[in-house]
């Protein structure tokens, strides 16, 4: 089995934030879902399992109408086999939402709405350059479940500046009773525009004790909501956990179509032109597995931790003895010592995993068992 990203790199406006590639000009748009259809046939011979989750993801993939959407997954179902119960997500910005076009999204195959919240605060959102309201995310999310949908997740951001406890508090509680919550932190990318503001010493950085701060709010509040805290960024009820996601962190294969987008089939990787002329050219010529690399064991080891590490199953270590050798669990044992000793890990039922409330500080125990 193997999964489907498909990106969707058209934007009505680039936000601050955003590293992920994405052009606010949409004159190129039918061209590209024609090369996006064309790529998908061209790696059918390669992938010929079953398709058990495809994840439209951006840029806006909510500018897409039903029938373009559509389009796009009568491709895929004449083309792979898919899954009775496939999931089927769909980033959406609030400002695009209506019952008329969830209920669209609904009946062309859509099962999974992403609806990019990011706060509830006006203030917040307008500092994040975000083209909706607090009250328009509220209807979108509603409007989501009048059009059908049960499966919904919302994103949050934290460790912005001049993001108060009390004001993300306020969105958390409004938000518990979505399914899922994806909550994450403020990153200064380099090539975004806050990046090149904190270059400049126009913006900084939360501190470390404000980052702490959020996350163990979103910790602690969601936990007693009744969310687990399954993945560093990610928080479910009643399992209901993004199968689509659990693939990238559980080692299963996966095929990126569009520009940027990244593939994997176990043994190697490659990734696709961030340019969409360069990437309908690509594609166009027939051209197959771009910027690609192999994995030796030393990177598909590091990239078992990495992934693993970042959920709250952690390592299975027979699994681990299995794949990679018994030297290399045992060195890995006894390098988890001193991180069991300060509970940054802990060990059960052959398991070796990162406690919920430690996940802020991943990196730095994956770091130290690399």
């Amino acid at each position: 089995m193997f999964s489907l990203y498909l990106h969707i790199p058209f934007c009505k406006r680039k936000c601050p934030y955003c590293d992920f590639y994405s052009q606010t000009n949409q004159e190129d748009k039918e061209r590209y879902l024609s090369a996006v259809q064309k790529e998908l046939a061209l790696y059918a011979e390669h992938f010929y399992d079953e398709v058990v989750s495809i994840y439209f993801g951006g840029g806006t993939p909510s500018l897409l109408n039903s029938a373009e959407i559509g389009a796009l997954l009568n491709c895929i179902a004449r083309i792979y086999s898919v899954s009775t119960d496939c999931e089927i997500t769909l980033e959406s910005n609030p400002e695009q939402a209506s019952v008329a076009y969830y209920r669209a999204l609904y009946n062309a195959g859509i099962n999974r709405l992403s609806i990019g919240v990011q706060s509830l605060d006006n203030r917040i959102l307008q500092f994040l350059g975000r083209g909706h309201n607090a009250q328009e995310a509220l209807y979108a999310l509603e409007y989501a479940q009048h059009a059908g949908f049960r499966r919904i997740s919302a994103d949050v951001i934290y460790g912005i500046p001049s993001l108060s406890t009390s004001t993300l508090e306020a969105t958390l509680r409004t938000l518990v009773g979505i399914e899922h919550i994806s909550a994450y932190h403020l990153t200064l990318e380099e090539a975004t525009a806050f990046g090149r503001m904190h270059a400049r010493g126009k913006l900084k950085e939360v501190d470390e004790e404000t980052s702490i701060a959020h996350f163990n709010l979103c910790n602690e509040l969601l936990g007693r909501a009744g969310y687990e805290h399954y993945e560093i960024s990610s928080f479910a009820q009643q399992s209901g956990y993004s199968r689509h996601n659990m693939g990238y962190w559980f080692d299963r294969p996966y095929l990126g179509v569009g520009a940027a987008a990244h593939s994997y089939d176990g043994r190697r990787r490659w990734w696709n032109h961030s340019n969409i002329q360069s990437y309908m050219n690509t594609i166009t010529s027939g051209s197959l597995f771009p910027n690609q690399e192999s994995l030796n064991e030393e990177e598909r080891w590091e990239e078992w931790l990495l992934t693993h590490l970042r959920t709250q199953w952690g390592l299975n270590l027979a699994e681990g003895e299995q794949r990679f050798g018994r030297k290399r669990i045992e060195t890995l044992i006894i390098k988890s010592r001193p991180l069991l000793q300060s509970q940054l890990l802990q060990e059960e039922a052959g398991r070796l995993y990162i406690p919920p409330n430690h996940f802020l500080v991943a990196d730095e125990v994956i770091r130290e068992l690399c």
